[in-house]
């Protein structure tokens, strides 16, 4: 039995590595939560492959397309490549301490916004329906013509004009092009 032993390893040792290669998303986002309005979110690059971002990330928990888009879920953050593009249009975050250069983002109270970045570029508020059922969002957006970051804030079994002191549970940074289709309101 001992000479086999060799070969068994030979024959083990690629498949036992073979997951090796492969950054749990959550332990990759760890190393990177930067979002760079029109550049990055975290490792995820606007413009690249869907190729691409699979060998960033790992292979999504669930793909489901759109009209528009293709939609790549990892936990509680959403990926777009856009149809004709195939590329990565627009990241939709849930999870994470993702946060601006200025130090915003997930977290952050409207308050802390507007004191940081200004005032928004425009604001909305929402039904949204979601898991738990409609729940009243509050979007605002900052960014020039091509580049936009939104901040949404969730306001469960409270009224829109509570919103200055609530967190920023969701952000969207993306191309304009992507995030008008979300919330043309938005862009009015």
């Amino acid at each position: 039995m001992v000479p086999f032993a060799p070969s068994l390893l030979l024959f083990c040792l690629p498949l036992l590595l073979s997951g090796c290669g492969t950054m749990a998303p959550s332990a990759l986002y760890a190393s990177d939560q930067l979002i760079v309005p029109g550049e990055r979110v975290g490792p995820i690059r606007f413009g690249m492959s869907d190729q691409e971002l699979v060998a960033v990330l790992g292979k999504p928990e669930l793909v489901r397309p759109s009209r528009n888009f293709v939609h790549y879920w990892w936990g509680d953050n959403l990926v777009l490549i856009g149809n004709s593009s195939r590329s990565v249009e627009l990241c939709e975050l849930g999870g994470g301490s993702f946060k601006t250069k200025d130090g915003v983002g997930i977290g952050s109270t409207l308050d802390q916004l507007v004191l940081t970045l200004g005032p928004p570029t425009s604001t909305m508020h929402v039904m949204r329906a979601d898991g738990s059922g409609a729940n009243m969002i509050t979007a605002v957006r900052y960014g020039d013509a091509e580049n936009v970051i939104i901040f949404m804030f969730h306001h469960p079994g409270s009224s829109a004009a509570d919103y200055p002191t609530h967190e920023v549970v969701r952000i969207m940074a993306g191309y304009k092009s992507a995030l008008y289709e979300i919330f043309p309101a938005l862009f009015n």
